[in-house]
């Protein structure tokens, strides 16, 4: 039997069934479905991993200041672990009350180091705003911590509160060690000292220039004490080197040097000291970059 293949179609053999290809199709459509998605899944686990550090800095960040605001006395403590943005609002630091803060630095400020007695020896007595006008006496720290409680406005309590910075034992701290270089008032304890030594000076010059000191934290101003102008005693530069020594603001004495002539009864004087201030003091804060692994920040 022969068969003669040139009229016979070739193309039926080679066609893939409806059912091969609707079967091909939803292989495809389904491998298409699963990558996409495991792309999307891949990509936010990224996002919740990277929104998680986040977060958590956040969190970091907002404990930290909570602390420091805790801790400092300036508001209340929150009655969580961390402020809300309400409690934080209703919060005013000119106005929080010691003993609403107990165990803060605002509290041993204001109530510990106000009625130090030590401190108290020096109170000034030179300001109106310091004295009892029914009394003619000074003020006790804790007549004005008991004024600016029982204040109705706050215009009073700020002022009573401000009265106990100036008035009482809390200002022998910024007297005995000033936040700046105030050379004026630094020859104004000079000049008293003098005064109080029997000592006139015939003029206070003052030092511009201004060092680092040895002390952490503090910057010193160059003082030159002589007597070149002015005819003095032995005894008045005792009571002088004395006074020096008690007075609230420090003095470093570098150098001393005394000529006594012969047969004179004056003595040439020179002397070197620094007084100190304090260096500013700002808190400090940190940045920190967070990047996903892709380095998106």
């Amino acid at each position: 039997m022969k068969f003669d293949f040139r009229n016979q179609s070739v193309t039926g053999g080679l066609k893939i069934s409806k059912a091969q290809q609707t079967t091909l199709g939803i292989v495809g459509l389904t491998a298409v479905v699963v990558g996409a998605g495991l792309v999307l899944v891949i990509n936010f686990s990224k996002y919740i991993d990277f929104n998680n550090k986040v977060i958590t800095k956040q969190g970091e960040a907002i404990s930290g200041y909570s602390a420091a605001i805790k801790n400092s006395g300036a508001c209340k403590a929150p009655k969580n672990k961390d402020y809300t943005q309400d409690e934080l609002k209703a919060c005013n630091p000119n106005l929080t009350e010691s003993k609403d803060v107990p165990g803060t630095l605002r509290a041993s400020i204001m109530d510990d180091a106000s009625s130090n007695i030590n401190f108290e020896s020096v109170a000034r007595k030179t300001l109106s705003v310091c004295i009892n006008p029914e009394t003619n006496e000074q003020y006790s720290s804790a007549e004005l911590k008991e004024m600016k409680m029982n204040s109705k406005t706050t215009n009073e309590k700020r002022y009573y509160m401000n009265a106990m910075k100036i008035c009482s034992a809390l200002r022998v701290i910024p007297d005995s060690l000033p936040t700046s270089k105030n050379t004026e008032a630094l020859l104004a304890s000079l000049n008293q000292i003098y005064i109080n030594s029997d000592w006139s000076p015939s003029s206070i010059a003052p030092n511009n220039s201004s060092n680092k000191s040895n002390i952490e934290g503090l910057s010193s101003i160059p003082v030159n004490f002589n007597n070149e102008d002015a005819n003095v005693s032995f005894e008045q530069i005792n009571n002088l080197l004395g006074n020096i020594s008690k007075s609230i603001r420090y003095f470093n004495v570098v150098s001393l040097k005394f000529e006594m002539p012969k047969g004179g009864e004056n003595v040439k004087f020179s002397a070197s000291a620094e007084a100190y201030y304090a260096n500013e003091i700002l808190s400090s804060e940190t940045n920190e970059t967070i990047t996903a692994k892709g380095g998106k920040k």
